[in-house]
């Protein structure tokens, strides 16, 4: 019996756990889990740890993802399990940003994932997690700094992109926003964010499409218009940005086997697999889409697009351009459609991606693009949580299946 036929029926016959998955893919995960929280515990704060060739002090793949993990990871399992690692990988990241340059950012210096931005994020996290509110206020107000100057982008990134630019400003905005509601305490910060915010929603919304030199726009979840897109119809919804829908519908393409998919001018077909080049955060785009607005023609695009995600090959041990990116995806489709097939397929590949993990030790610690970030999408899973790290805010809930037809 293979491993899929054996989820199928697990899935069929068995009460799912709240993670969504089934009991014995819920305690596969948690072992996973486990075992990476223990590796990280273990390991030396030391740079030499982290990946080799990222940004060191980068929320993608450098110290501040560690620091986020650890943070997150304790908040999910109560207590710290990992003593004072999270403060002591942020201030490792601190230090390295002190002496960086901005070409040492990878393009993106003021940007959230590969830039300073994401390390206020970090930083405003921890204070939220300790409930100190001068950390989060001084936190704040260097992200407020940094992101006025959110234009300064170069090697290939948009000034508005997810990676790099205002887009990804909005979502952690947004969720650390989410993580101070109603705090009386964090009044003042909360007014900052929400200046950092609109200013930062006002760049998205009036970017151009094309660049300055009418160039093809990349059309990828992390770097081009579809991320630009998803940020849009997250924060205020598919109202107003009707006419961007239909121009990154009219730029699809089919294979020879009517499957649907987007590519960007200077991306080969090799990295529609990655979620953020390819067809996984395309998916998660129209999956949101048609969750807003119940209507068919959406419902079928998402389904599309899955259908392409779950038939390409995808490699690599990151959210961002590895396997557990396309797996994150067809979990939330089988989330919203409840079908056993669906169900089934989903945890078959998480599974797969989780024991293909573990079949690379020594790689060195990151967070979007490591070990670290399926380990977090696991340990917020088994908490109940489905939303994606750093992009949908805290509290966000994607589990509302698409019903009903609006168009």
């Amino acid at each position: 019996m293979t491993a899929q036929t054996s989820i199928s029926a697990e899935v069929q016959r068995e009460r799912r756990h709240r993670s969504g998955l089934s009991r014995h893919a819920a305690a596969r995960v948690a072992a996973f889990v486990e075992e990476v929280v223990d590796e990280v515990r273990r390991a030396p704060v030391d740079v030499t740890q982290l990946q080799a060739g990222g940004v060191a002090g980068s929320l993608l793949q450098g110290a501040a993802g560690v620091a986020f993990f650890l943070t997150e990871a304790s908040r999910l399992c109560g207590g710290d399990p990992c003593g004072e690692g999270a403060q002591r990988w942020y201030d490792l990241a601190e230090a390295w940003a002190r002496g960086a340059r901005t070409e040492d950012w990878g393009g993106s210096a003021s940007g959230v994932f590969l830039g300073e931005a994401g390390l206020a994020y970090v930083d405003a996290t921890i204070g939220v997690a300790r409930r100190d509110p001068v950390r989060v206020s001084t936190a704040v107000r260097t992200m407020d700094r940094v992101t006025r100057r959110a234009h300064e982008v170069s090697d290939g990134f948009r000034p508005t992109d997810l990676f790099g630019g205002a887009a990804g400003v909005v979502c952690t905005t947004r969720d650390l926003l989410a993580r101070l509601a109603g705090a009386a305490d964090h009044a003042r910060a909360r007014q900052t964010l929400a200046r950092i915010h609109r200013r930062a929603l006002a760049r998205v919304l009036g970017a151009r499409e094309t660049s300055a030199d009418g160039a093809p726009p990349n059309v990828g979840i992390g770097h081009g218009l579809a991320g630009e897109l998803f940020v849009l119809v997250s924060a205020v919804g598919v109202e107003g940005v009707g006419d961007r829908i239909e121009r990154l519908i009219a730029l699809r393409k089919r294979d020879r086997k009517g499957r649907t998919y987007w590519l960007s001018p200077r991306q080969s077909l090799a990295t529609l697999g990655s979620w953020c080049n390819g067809m996984p955060g395309h998916a998660m785009l129209w999956m949101e889409v048609a969750r807003q607005t119940r209507a068919s023609r959406f419902a079928e695009l998402a389904r599309g697009a899955i259908e392409t995600t779950a038939h390409l090959p995808s490699g690599g041990a990151g959210l961002c351009c590895g396997m557990p990116g396309a797996a994150l995806v067809l979990l939330r489709h089988a989330d919203l459609t409840g079908v056993p097939a669906d169900e089934a397929r989903a945890e078959e590949l998480l599974l797969r991606t989780m024991a293909a993990d573990r079949q690379h030790p020594g790689r060195g610690l990151a967070f979007w693009q490591g070990s670290l970030g399926l380990a977090l999408v696991g340990m917020m899973r088994l908490s109940g949580e489905h939303r994606l790290p750093c992009i949908e805010p805290f509290g966000f809930d994607p589990a509302e299946p698409e019903r009903g037809d609006a168009s």
